[in-house]
């Protein structure tokens, strides 16, 4: 059968079956075995795996109980795809589904939603007049660089790239049609995808919007009707999203301005260059990523070939305005629409000076990373690249330039093919481990937790829950408790938590209560404080993981650790302990009881015991200050709108010999942003540049309502003979007040007490 003679859905069929070829050849590790691969581990990509396998094969409905026991977490917060994992949740109750079916499961619906991306953009290329045969090739090549793919290695709820061409074409036929079951496609499927992530929703909810505000600006006739159902369409998704979450989450406390909004936003470099093309690998190793993007969460690379298209288009546009508007082409709609997204992308205006815009766009400030708006634009780009590459090749054939014609086509296919295929090699190479990465999390090469506990004599049912030390806490925006030392224990809990069927009390989360992490971390905070992990009503012990020496742990750390039972060690370096709740709650009691009875034993005001020689103690409760009473005492450090301020210089009545003590003060917190401070403590000598200690606030691990204990245990250099203590007010407006600063060596036991019988115990509020 001759080309010319192919039929319009003979060509979509040769289309699908073409996508499906190319996913497969793309991913073939991933499409070959979808039930034996992970994607990578580390981070994001093991917590978004657990998340996901733990939901569907051991919980059930929308509230995930896998982590931050016990309170558990809401599926849809955790990147648990609840589209997939909940309905698999439920099946699990009438047949068999094992974690096989569960993965292979996710990554076919995420090849599935690559190749329809390609299917969409064929559609939308073939809908402007590009050839089919043409607009095949180029909806690989498209798809290919698309940086949304490149999700598919940690979030992959995000990485359905098939959502951007789809929205793509229904838009465009609603333009041109002014259908309105076109918005209800774009209806259906933010509805559907919002629940695979919330970020997609978010990127449905701009497109909208942005193409509404696009035809008003630049639209045709009927403006109205090609805009309003959209905008129907678009604000009626996200009133269902809303409202689901509003039936289903109980948590009333999430943080309504989380952190690092304007963190991740797109650049020129991430534009312009790309470290995955074999062009621009050629200046990465000579700049040092100076010049070349890194390739992060703002990448919007479309290729040179497309970069040079666009800039000729748009030139051409502006060169005969009038005339490109009154075209049947590609409509400056949809490029206003791309403009407008790529700005947002970039932060603007926020990052202008306009932060406080955020205030009455507070949709946006949920959603950290505003670089990810930049696919729209990639996607836009890049089909109106490939429609003026189809209009110069059709000029030129019809001017009978054959040789022109042709060397335009086949110059722009090489050069986008060998970046498209940098891009393909790239992605081969991160999916070389996957089989491996499988390997590690399901331990094919040592025994799993099952079978190793079973060798010390227990079964995953002889406990409550997991509970990893150092204790790590991620996700409020508040507090978080997470630095490089637990970062790989963050993996190995989880591929426990998987083997063995259990929830565990760390969290690594987003969104996440803050009554519930004030809570959570007072689990290390010492004797002195309530730990409600601890009344569960469940008796049975926890089984406490640590991969770590026990050489890193602070003494709060190590006061937990001490009451635990060793069980065992594991290949991984992982070590295996039970902690019963009734063993910690006794040693509580005991260090409370000597406690009272030492307040007891005080006169009022401030007393310390068990001061070595040489060492020292120092309180201030700021009750000299003329403002009312803030946590304890008489007067608090009110507020300064001022980047630094010392608030304690010492001098030591005997210069130190080198020992442990533990800084800690009080501070008090907004309920309404992620903004707190932090601390730096310096420690001069005779001479010599003093030694420094930053002190975050949001790594406290006791609380009062808003109230929040910064600490930090640290070794004061021996010849030490003078402390100054500096409150930075970084990032602005990240406090509101300060009150009780202690400094005292680590066996000291401080007390203050006042004339009603209030006390506090080495800085912890005591009741006796």
């Amino acid at each position: 059968m001759a080309v010319n003679t192919i039929s319009r859905n003979g060509w979509l069929m040769i289309a699908i079956l073409v996508a499906i070829a190319a996913t497969f050849f793309i991913w073939h590790s991933v499409a070959s075995h979808p039930d034996l691969v992970i994607l990578g581990t580390g981070g994001d990509a093991t917590k978004n795996y657990y998340t996901y396998l733990y939901q569907s094969l051991y919980g059930k409905g929308l509230w995930f109980k896998g982590m931050n026991y016990p309170y558990g977490e809401h599926i849809a917060y955790i990147d648990g795809q609840p589209m997939l994992s909940v309905p698999l949740s439920y099946l699990r109750q009438y047949m068999a589904i094992d974690r096989g079916i569960v993965l292979a499961v996710m990554h076919l619906a995420i090849l599935l939603a690559y190749a329809l991306g390609i299917v969409y953009i064929y559609k939308t290329l073939v809908h402007y007049k590009v050839s089919a045969s043409i607009a095949i090739v180029f909806s690989i090549f498209i798809q290919l660089l698309s940086p949304q793919v490149f999700r598919m290695f940690a979030h992959y709820g995000l990485s359905y790239a098939c959502i951007i061409p789809m929205l793509l074409y229904w838009s465009v036929k609603l333009y041109e049609t002014g259908r309105v079951r076109y918005a209800a496609y774009v209806f259906l499927l933010g509805s559907i995808m919002s629940f695979f992530h919330p970020y997609l929703a978010a990127i449905v909810l701009v497109w909208g919007v942005f193409y509404a505000i696009s035809i008003l600006i630049v639209g045709r006739k009927q403006k109205l009707r090609q805009a309003v159902p959209m905008l129907i369409a678009v604000l009626s998704m996200a009133l269902l999203v809303k409202g689901v979450m509003y039936l289903t989450d109980p948590v009333t406390d999430r943080p309504a301005y989380p952190s690092g909004i304007l963190s991740y936003g797109t650049t020129g470099q991430d534009i312009f260059t790309s470290p995955y093309s074999p062009v621009w690998q050629l200046l990465v190793d000579k700049d040092d990523h100076k010049i070349v993007s890194a390739g992060g969460e703002g990448h919007a690379y479309m290729g040179l070939a497309a970069i040079l298209l666009v800039i000729v288009g748009i030139t051409s546009l502006f060169m005969h305005r009038r005339q490109s508007i009154k075209t049947e082409g590609f409509p400056p709609v949809f490029l206003l629409l791309a403009l407008f997204a790529l700005l947002l992308s970039m932060g603007v205006p926020f990052v202008w000076g306009m932060e406080w815009l955020l205030d009455y766009f507070s949709a946006f400030r949920q959603f950290r990373t505003l670089g990810r708006f930049s696919w729209i634009w990639y996607y836009i780009l890049a089909v109106y690249a490939v429609i003026i590459l189809y209009g110069y090749y059709s000029r030129y054939k019809a001017q009978n330039k054959k040789v022109a014609a042709y060397s335009v086509l086949i110059s722009a296919i090489l050069l986008w093919g060998v970046e498209a295929n940098g891009h393909r090699q790239f992605i081969a190479e991160r999916c070389d481990p996957t089989w491996d990465n499988y390997a590690f999390l399901f331990s094919h090469s040592e025994p799993d937790w099952n079978r190793k506990l079973q060798g010390y004599g227990y079964k995953s049912s002889d406990f409550q829950a997991i509970l990893s030390l150092p204790y790590y806490h991620l996700g409020s925006d508040k507090l978080w408790q997470y630095y490089d030392e637990v970062a790989w224990l963050q993996v190995l809990t989880c591929k426990a938590s998987l083997q063995l069927a259990l929830p565990y009390a760390n969290a690594f989360m987003a969104r996440s209560s803050w009554s519930q992490t004030f809570a959570q971390v007072k689990i290390q905070g010492g004797p002195y404080v309530e730990k409600a992990l601890l009344q569960t009503k469940d008796e049975r012990p926890l089984l406490v993981f640590t991969r770590v020496t026990d050489s890193i742990f602070n003494p709060d750390q190590k006061y937990v650790l001490d009451a635990c039972e060793y069980i065992g060690e594991k290949e991984d370096d992982m070590k295996a302990f039970k902690l019963y709740p009734s063993i910690l709650r006794k040693k509580d009691s005991m260090y409370r009881a000597l406690a009272k009875a030492s307040v007891k034993s005080c006169s009022i005001g401030d007393t310390a015991f068990n001061i070595p020689e040489n060492g020292f103690w120092y309180i201030n409760h700021f009750d000299t200050s003329d403002v009312a009473a803030g946590l304890w005492g008489k007067g608090m450090l009110s507020y300064k709108a001022q980047h630094y301020r010392v608030v304690a210089d010492v001098q030591l009545p005997v210069a130190d010999t080198g020992m442990l003590y533990e800084f800690s003060t009080w501070v008090l917190l907004d309920s309404v942003d992620y903004r707190s401070p932090y601390f730096e403590l310096e420690c001069y000598g005779a001479t010599g540049e003093p030694i420094k200690y930053r002190i975050p606030v949001h790594q406290a691990q006791d609380t009062k309502g808003m109230w929040v204990r910064a600490a930090k245990y640290v070794m004061i250099p021996a010849g030490c003979n003078r402390i100054r203590c500096v409150l930075f007010n970084d990032p602005e407006n990240s406090y509101l007040a300060a009150d009780e600063l202690m400094l005292r060596q680590v066996d000291a036991l401080v007390i203050s007490k006042d004339k009603d019988g209030k006390a506090m115990v080495n800085n912890h509020e005591f009741k006796w």
